[in-house]
């Protein structure tokens, strides 16, 4: 199974239509610059949360990664190396993981 085939769990969703699919990808790519750890790694936005800014991504390594989308271009000042905010989850499984967990806490809230 890809995460195209995934199963999505509150608080988690796929990308509505092409045009989230875009505008999103596009605040990705103004947020990691060069001297951000995932600058040139390929992240292609794939999802997203419904209560905060956080998406998910996969890289050209196939590696997920959720990144916490600041909602600012970046200018690579002193801060580019450090935001926007991300982790690495790996496989999808260990997404998939997270997000039951996720999901869990999203119903008791």
């Amino acid at each position: 199974m890809g995460i195209d085939e995934l199963d999505w769990l509150p608080p988690w969703r796929s990308l509505a239509s092409e045009q989230e699919a875009i505008g999103l990808q596009r605040q990705l790519d103004r947020e990691v610059t060069a001297r951000h750890p995932l600058f040139g790694r390929g992240a292609t936005v794939k999802g997203r949360r419904i209560d905060n800014d956080d998406i998910v991504v996969v890289l050209f390594d196939g590696a997920y990664v959720v990144v916490h989308l600041i909602w600012v271009e970046s200018d690579g000042g002193s801060f580019a190396d450090k935001y926007p905010k991300w982790l690495s989850y790996g496989s999808l499984e260990d997404f998939v993981a997270a997000m039951l967990k996720d999901s869990r806490a999203y119903g008791d809230g």
